[in-house]
């Protein structure tokens, strides 16, 4: 229990760190994109990787539940954009948000399944 615990703390610095990462990236971009670009690739590149990479972190690492332990971990990277979303935007934009936070949720946890089992049918010998 101690080991999921601390995979899952682990997995929720390690999806802000990925954002700090990311958002450097994009800031070396702000160059050279315009501001409409930048927000296209946080919103639909750099999420989705964060995701991925820390369900591959998770499956990697967990022993089982992976899955699980991804969905515990990624809700408050997923959804600290829903907090901090200005109130003069539409209910729409919300929805949107809401939507692209549960497509990363599922991506990350898919990625996290998928790489557990992998490393459970590499580390199982074929009978």
């Amino acid at each position: 229990m101690l080991r999921k615990a601390l995979l899952t703390a682990a997995a929720i610095v390690l999806s802000f760190l990925l954002t700090v990462l990311g958002g450097y990236a994009l800031y070396v971009l702000s160059g050279k994109s315009t501001e409409s670009e930048l927000g296209w690739l946080a919103r639909y590149i750099l999420g989705p990787t964060i995701a991925v990479s820390v369900g591959w972190f998770v499956g990697v690492v967990s022993e089982d539940y992976a899955e699980l332990v991804t969905a515990i971990a990624l809700p408050p990277w997923a959804f600290i954009s829903i907090l901090h979303f200005p109130a003069c935007f539409q209910l729409s934009s919300y929805w949107r948000e809401i939507s692209l936070a549960l497509i990363n949720l599922s991506i990350g946890a898919g990625c996290a399944g998928w790489a557990w089992r992998v490393r459970r049918s590499r580390l199982t010998p074929n009978t």
